[in-house]
């Protein structure tokens, strides 16, 4: 080739450069308006267009994204994509770029956001005060905010938002401000200590928040604002060699000292006797803890939770001076009240929860959103797409299947309920086209939307268990009011109910033995419960557990009242309400401050919070010598408290029930081994009642 010809390619190579890089006014483009049925967010776009300069972020994302994102970034103006590496999109800030590049290649558009401000700063966030459940407490939040540090834990929870993260920080004891966000199916970030100033997050697809619990003090912290609840503090002590003072719906954290179980009127009286003790706190987390704490007083915070209490130590004889925990200002709070009057302060308290009661309730009463629906009826299939094994964690992330779906007019049941739980309340039903008796679950009219979402996860979860003769079977559900939070779960009926009533109602007599005895309900000779129906019983359950394990869930709740027997005295194990909150966490620590069956929990549930399948294993254990006492109440002559736990420790365990035999309790005794790894699996124990079974 000629020299001549080169330059000339060249230079016709470089003019096509200059033309796809022309730029041009706005009005030369072909602009859409668009609006996103996902969200309603709405955004102008052009092909053939890019926009330059003052980029957020950068990210791999398709073309239909691209100005979805922009809109949920709160400072983004304008956007741009191109079909390099296979889609990335240029959020981007600032004044709009009036001449944007003219591009020939049809794997370029740009766009912006309407009326939207160029000059909102990065320091701008929304924020938003919620109640924490029905609590009581309330929390500020904002989106896109973050807040670096200071974590105490991170929670993997499928469809977090902002009141499951409130709850969770709120139930911890040390937690005061947390973030959130999508990534993953959902995690939580637990923060302590002071709030930190928020930095600005911009949306990449995963919705970012983070928030703070609102606490009362007088250093700067975060207030409720008007008519805030200021604590009415009280004194306590002898005066002559030690005096304190405390408060209810009051908390302090940090520098613990130790904490122990004990009534209320003791906490104070122990931080007294305590000579390092400045300062304690006390709730009614597993019956009553007191924590003494050493060091300086912190800022105090409130709780509207009246399980709360907190105080200080005023003086203590043979030291110089009183140690004054508010100083000046608290002195005064406490002159305001004597000088008010109690009539006063029941006043503001009243007008205080009244409000909280109105917001909690219209927290409670809202229905589920497009967002929460399309999730359960469609699942996450871009989150499934990266698991190549099923798992409890993406379980959540299933579409439902419609072929349980059972139409509301072929669904008919009694009015008198049969059995209820926290959420919900269970009848007898029919689904009349089949002419198929069935247990009709449905939730409760106070279960609000955070619950409800959990008896629709409770599908989820027993769509993905499957069938198995030992387990309780999801027969069928209706969702077609579900955006009303109305839903009706279809069950295996187990005519003959739980095994705890059934056990108690035909326990034995005085008789010389088992084999001996009729039943007190019913002297017929075939109402006789033998030996074998207790091995059988115990053999099915454990087969019913193995199945759960096989499948990574983790039942925390496992007891003869949680137990069925169908029709021919079949044992199908029940009731998932405590693995409902574990879900998704195969060793998981719970936070939270409800009621525990702690006389069937392992020993590490008690005193670490953690459940596995070995604390399931515990259980069992525990099921056992129900069974083989006709459902007595295990450890009667024990209450809750720290003398059980260091019974336990010490390797103080239930005794040999009288119709057990010797093979059978040696069973028993290895599920409460104290090391977990010690004890048998599921399958170990099927295996062993299968073998006493046969040999029986």
């Amino acid at each position: 080739m000629k020299v001549p010809e080169i330059i000339l390619i060249c230079l016709l190579s470089t003019l096509k450069l200059v033309v796809t890089q022309e730029r041009k006014d706005l009005s030369f483009f072909n602009w859409t308006d668009t609006t996103s049925p996902i969200d309603n967010s709405s955004w102008r776009w052009a092909p053939h267009c890019d926009m330059v300069g003052n980029d957020i972020i950068p990210f791999l994302s398709p073309a239909s994204y691209c100005g979805r994102e922009c809109h949920a970034a709160p400072t983004c103006t304008h956007f741009a994509w191109a079909d390099f590496n296979s889609g990335t999109c240029w959020i981007k800030k600032g004044p709009l770029n009036e001449k944007p590049f003219f591009k020939l290649n049809n794997g370029y558009f740009c766009g912006y956001i309407p009326d939207r401000d160029p000059n909102l700063g990065d320091d701008f966030l929304t924020w938003m005060d919620t109640p924490v459940g029905t609590t009581g407490a309330k929390v500020r939040y904002a989106p896109h905010c973050d807040m670096v540090g200071n974590d105490v834990a991170i929670l993997k929870i499928a469809g977090v938002n902002v009141d499951t993260c409130a709850r969770e920080c709120f139930a911890n004891k040390v937690c005061t401000h947390f973030v959130i966000s999508t990534t993953e199916g959902g995690k939580c970030w637990l923060k302590r200590g002071d709030v930190p100033t928020p930095t600005r997050t911009e949306r990449v697809w995963a919705i970012a928040h983070c928030g703070f619990l609102l606490l009362q003090s007088g250093y700067g912290r975060h207030e409720f604002g008007a008519g805030s609840r200021t604590l009415n503090w009280v004194e306590g002590g002898d005066l002559k060699n030690v005096s304190y003072r405390w408060a209810e719906n009051c908390d302090l954290s940090g520098n613990d000292i130790r904490n122990f179980l004990t009534k209320r009127e003791n906490c104070g009286g122990e931080c007294a006797q305590h000579k390092e003790c400045t300062h304690f706190a006390w709730s009614t987390s597993f019956g009553g803890t007191c924590w003494i704490k050493r060091g300086s007083i912190p800022n105090h915070s409130i709780r509207t939770d009246s399980g709360y209490i907190c105080g200080y130590v005023t003086f203590r004889k043979g030291e110089e001076q009183a140690r004054e925990k508010e100083g000046g200002a608290s002195r005064n709070i406490w002159i305001m009240w004597v000088v008010i009057g109690l009539l006063a302060l029941a006043g503001v308290l009243s007008l205080t929860i009244f409000g909280l009661r109105q917001r909690s309730i219209s927290k409670l009463l809202r229905g589920l959103d497009r967002e929460e629906i399309d999730e359960f009826f469609l699942g996450r299939p871009e989150l499934l797409a990266r698991n190549t094994t099923m798992t409890n964690e993406t379980v959540a992330f299933l579409p439902y299947d419609r072929a349980y779906e059972v139409d509301i007019g072929d669904i008919e049941y009694k009015a008198d309920p049969i059995g209820s739980g926290n959420f919900s309340v269970v009848f007898l039903g029919l689904i009349k086209s089949r002419q198929q008796p069935v247990a009709v679950k449905c939730p409760l009219t106070t279960t609000d939307a955070v619950e409800f979402k959990a008896l629709l996860l409770e599908i989820k979860i027993m769509l993905h268990i499957g069938q198995h003769e030992n387990v309780v079977t999801l027969i069928g559900a209706c969702t077609e009011s579900i955006q009303q939070r109305k839903v009706y779960i279809l069950l295996e009926y187990a005519k003959n109910g739980c095994m705890e009533s059934y056990l108690r109602k035909r326990r034995p007599g005085c008789g010389e033995g088992l084999k001996s005895r009729y039943t007190n309900i019913d002297r017929k000779p075939e109402a006789l419960i033998k030996e074998g129906d207790l091995i059988r019983w115990s053999y099915e359950i454990a087969k019913g557990m193995e199945f759960l394990a096989s499948k990574s869930i983790v039942h925390a709740d496992l007891a003869t009242r949680n137990v069925l027997l169908d029709d021919k005295c079949t044992a199908k194990v029940s009731d998932f309400g405590l693995s409902r909150q574990l879900y998704g966490n195969t060793n998981y620590i719970k936070k939270t401050k409800a009621q525990l069956p702690w006389r069937w929990l392992a020993l590490e549930s008690l005193t670490r919070m953690e459940f596995s399948t070995e604390s399931d294993v515990w259980s069992y254990g525990v099921t056992l010598w129900e069974i083989f006492t006709f459902a007595e109440s295990p450890y009667p002559n024990h209450t809750w408290g720290k003398e059980f736990i260091d019974m336990l420790q010490s390797n103080g365990r239930l005794d040999k029930p009288r119709d057990a035999n010797t093979a059978i309790y040696g069973l028993m005794k290895t599920c409460w081994e104290g090391d977990k790894s010690n004890r048998p699996s599921f399958s170990t124990l099927r295996g062993a009642m299968e073998k006493l079974l046969h040999t029986g």
